[in-house]
């Protein structure tokens, strides 16, 4: 265990980005309007800025159907060349029905940085959607302007994208004391390091480790928000 998290009596991964739970907060709503659609066999888009819980929520989708094989996750940005989507979904199914070669029905794909993914590829998950091999898909992405969609493809989507709305300044506090509670940092030192993470969660959890990683390595319980700037502006 890091001595940081020995020194504030706190849970090993406590300020780990693998902690789904932060987005569920403000956005639990948008995982039933998710679930819904998957049930329904509709095409969604989610549209976010960065660390407001895009890929949360496609995790959340996989822990709810995930335990049937019938969900595929695809991070686009990790794609070096072509991807083969056919392949992917008969990954998935099982080895029985790749050695067959037998197409799944009604499986439940995610692309998360979908922007990443080429024209080409776009219109493969389409045909695959319209075939019945795949029941819904969630695409997911910063700004829906930069995806290579086809009309076609958006109108499959139709109306149905959801905007996850960016955090208020107590959201981001609140996030920080269900975490580290609320003795390790006072108000006025969680106010600053939200200042300083430009309104992105990913960053709000470094910044705050930095902080108390710089705390337990001095022996300090408390700290001013001049040294808070001063730690995280360095960087």
């Amino acid at each position: 265990m890091d001595e940081w998290i020995d020194y504030f009596h706190l849970k090993e991964s406590v300020l780990s980005d693998d902690n789904h739970s932060y987005f569920l907060h403000d956005n639990d709503y948008i995982v039933d309007e998710l679930t819904y659609r998957v049930q329904a066999g509709d095409m969604v888009f989610i549209e976010g800025a960065p660390g407001t819980g895009k890929t949360r929520l496609l995790f959340e989708i996989i822990r709810k159907f995930g335990s049937k094989r019938q969900v595929v996750y695809l991070d686009c940005k990790n794609i070096k060349s072509t991807v083969d989507i056919k392949k992917l979904l008969l990954d998935r199914y099982g080895s029985w029905n790749r050695i067959l070669k037998k197409l799944p029905k009604k499986m439940i794909v995610l692309l998360d940085n979908i922007n990443k993914l080429d024209y080409k590829n776009c219109e493969r998950v389409k045909y695959y959607f319209d075939q019945n091999n795949i029941q819904s898909i969630i695409f997911a992405a910063e700004d829906r302007h930069t995806v290579q969609f086809s009309e076609s493809l958006w109108q499959r989507i139709g109306k149905r994208i959801i905007q996850i709305p960016a955090l208020s300044e107590r959201g981001y506090k609140e996030i920080i004391e269900d975490r580290i509670g609320r003795d390790n940092l006072n108000a006025k030192a969680i106010k600053q390091i939200v200042s300083l993470s430009n309104n992105n969660i990913k960053i709000l959890l470094d910044n705050t480790r930095d902080i108390l990683q710089y705390m337990e390595a001095n022996k300090m319980h408390k700290i001013s928000i001049e040294k808070i700037s001063e730690i995280l502006n360095a960087d």
